[in-house]
């Protein structure tokens, strides 16, 4: 018991910047890799976030985004958009039942679909059409 703790306890880092540095030195590939996803995720997730402040401003061009004043009630844009304006409350439901519809048949026709599939008899055939389904979502456009 005691030899099993010591081999333990030697591989054990001294401290967690250690650990970390060789962490890195030895996977930096993977790090440089990662870069381009980070930063295009950045680029298209958190940079138009800054831009939702604008719900909550009296815009005024002149001023910009940050030198316009905060809505005195915060949520004011917000109350005359659903009070004032019907037609906003029917896009919301429309929105909502259409994702909705479309979630219940997009299941609906994949449990079909699948079941066809399994219904086929010639072990070729049946393993053919599977990819079929998300092909066209995988095919270049042109």
């Amino acid at each position: 018991m005691d030899a099993l703790q010591k081999s333990s306890a030697s591989r054990r880092p001294v401290n967690k910047k250690a650990c970390r540095k060789i962490r890195l030195s030895e996977n930096w590939q993977l790090y440089l890799m990662a870069l381009p996803a980070i930063a295009l995720l950045f680029c298209f997730s958190y940079m138009p976030m800054y831009g939702i402040v604008i719900a909550f401003k009296k815009y005024k061009v002149k001023y910009g985004i940050w030198g316009s004043p905060w809505m005195k009630p915060l949520f004011r844009n917000f109350e005359i958009l659903f009070r004032k304006n019907s037609a906003a409350i029917n896009a919301i439901k429309n929105t909502l039942c259409l994702n909705f519809l479309f979630i219940i048949l997009g299941t609906l026709f994949s449990v079909a679909l699948a079941l066809m599939f399994n219904e086929l008899r010639n072990r070729h055939y049946k393993k053919l059409p599977n990819p079929s389904p998300s092909s066209p979502t995988l095919s270049p456009p042109w």
